[in-house]
């Protein structure tokens, strides 16, 4: 091969290579809006299942508490604040965010326990469809 077709391919080469990086990206971002979207939906159904008086807005909190973990989400959703390791080892203490009120006014207070969820609940997740959390209203429609 000559000198002047080794370069043509490692041209192509790279131009290949970054063909398919465009391609894994594009992949990845479809990926992230689908994941978004699912989300969203999950989110939408829940929202509308309390509404509707099929599920209970306690297991939502609940469920909340146990799978909301960063600092920012939680505060966003007005959920305590979960105690997390310093720089320096020690424990930054938890604070309680009150909705509606400015940050001289949300208190210090000590973690509550992890809630744990019932395994048995007939609304987790393989655990068959939704009955109405026991509540008698039927199955969501």
């Amino acid at each position: 091969m000559t000198s002047s077709k080794l370069e043509q391919l490692l041209k192509q080469q790279e131009q290949l290579k970054a063909r398919i990086q465009q391609e894994k990206s594009k992949e990845r971002k479809a990926e992230r809006q689908a994941d978004n979207r699912r989300k969203m939906l999950m989110g939408i159904a829940l929202q509308e299942a309390v509404k509707a008086g099929s599920i209970d807005q306690q297991w939502i909190n609940q469920l909340l508490h146990t799978y909301i973990k960063t600092s920012r989400d939680r505060e966003f959703l007005g959920l305590e604040l979960v105690e997390t390791p310093t720089s320096e080892g020690r424990q930054e203490s938890a604070q309680e965010v009150h909705p509606g009120k400015n940050a001289t006014e949300n208190t210090q207070k000590e973690p509550e326990p992890e809630t744990q969820l019932d395994p048995a609940d007939p609304l987790l997740p393989g655990q068959g469809q939704g009955h109405g959390h026991g509540h008698g209203h039927g199955t969501p429609q």
